[in-house]
């Protein structure tokens, strides 16, 4: 499994992170506070990294700019979206979004669309209904892959067989 950083400067939000992703068979390091993370980071590897975003000096949001994977930048859309998203209290859904995040990105910057699912609970929460809101999503997606239908599947996360089964339903085929 992972090797994950857990940052907070709460030591009760840290040991939670933690011992959920240890649950799951992660292998946790914790940081009590930004610069801490960075010694560990600069110290030893690690596949993911959750911080809390505002600490007391080195914050978060300087964190994963400047020392998480190189290369790989967290753009200010992205940011909001991640931000606006309806977290409903489960950490693991925010890391694997973000692990899945990672994976899709085909460049330095993890854009909106790398969120997958992360970006339609932001969209939803604006208004229409979730039908229409995946509807706008699959064909979207479909655009974006030249309508490579496998591609699409695994961009958003589903079966290729569950993508064909929605394109009938709505009417994309």
């Amino acid at each position: 499994m992972a090797r994950v950083l857990v940052v907070d400067d709460e030591e009760g939000i840290r040991d939670f992170v933690a011992d959920a992703l240890e649950d799951d068979g992660h292998v946790t390091v914790q940081a009590k506070d930004g610069a801490e993370a960075a010694e560990r980071l600069r110290a030893q590897a690690f596949d993911l990294m959750i911080t809390d975003l505002r600490m007391p000096g080195l914050d978060g949001m300087v964190i994963g700019r400047d020392l998480g994977r190189p290369g790989l930048r967290l753009g200010a859309e992205t940011r909001r979206a991640i931000q606006d998203a309806d977290w409903p209290g489960n950490v693991r859904e925010l890391a694997n979004a973000l692990e899945r995040a990672a994976i899709l990105a085909d460049g330095p910057e993890l854009r909106v669309r790398d969120l997958g699912t992360l970006a339609l609970t932001r969209r939803a929460a604006g208004g229409g209904s979730l039908d229409d809101v995946e509807r706008d999503a699959i064909a979207r997606t479909l655009a974006e892959v030249g309508g490579n239908r496998r591609q699409a599947a695994e961009r958003l996360g589903i079966g290729l067989r569950t993508l064909y089964e929605k394109l009938k339903r709505y009417g994309l085929s």
